[in-house]
């Protein structure tokens, strides 16, 4: 609103940049003369922004597959975040948490990369949080979780069990057919199709 007798324009209303950033109208003076005159003045009012909003991530919670023994640095998922935010108040910082030096986060891509190279039969599920933080004054963050399912590849042989390979079984000659000599017992430490079939 504007003072008629001052000038001075005062908002009415909490105004929100994330839903309109900018105002702009014409304000009109006229003087009591007679011919009555009168002039007029363009006012554009830009709102700046304000660190109110929270960065976000796309997704409540992410779940990548990677398949064992690839290379260590190999991407192995992305996330997206966005901040309602503009400026310095939208710049974004990913870090990992309960950094254990297994993961680290590209800036910028979102991009996740393994720092190892995986092994289903030691460790076949991996979870941690990412934490978002923006740059304004004061910083605001979100976190999300994240869990990597390693993926079996046939990469071991099955090997006997039983009986060991210094074993000896003696039969007699007169065995006859279908007798029980031993039996033997093998495992494969792999998973899905490439566990052992006999």
């Amino acid at each position: 609103s504007i003072n008629p007798d001052s000038g001075e324009i005062r908002v009415n209303t909490v105004l929100d940049r994330e839903q309109r950033e900018r105002y702009e109208f014409l304000v009109v003076a006229a003087d009591k003369g007679s011919p009555n005159l009168t002039g007029t003045a363009s006012v554009v009012i830009n709102v700046m922004d304000k660190n109110d909003n929270d960065p976000k991530f796309m997704l409540n919670g992410y779940n990548f597959s990677v398949m064992e023994n690839m290379p260590p640095l190999s991407p192995v998922g992305m996330v997206t975040v966005i901040d309602a935010d503009k400026g310095e108040n939208a710049n974004i910082r990913l870090s990992v948490e309960q950094d254990n030096g297994d993961f680290v986060i590209q800036n910028g891509t979102g991009t996740i990369l393994s720092s190892i190279s995986f092994d289903r039969e030691q460790h076949n599920t991996y979870t941690f949080r990412l934490k978002a933080v923006d740059s304004g004054d004061p910083p605001r963050s979100a976190y999300v979780g994240v869990t990597i399912n390693v993926l079996d590849e046939n990469d071991n042989a099955p090997f006997f069990t039983s009986p060991s390979n210094v074993t000896h079984e003696h039969i007699t000659p007169l065995s006859s057919p279908g007798t029980r000599i031993t039996q033997v017992s093998a495992e494969d430490i792999d998973s899905g199709v490439n566990i052992l079939s006999a």
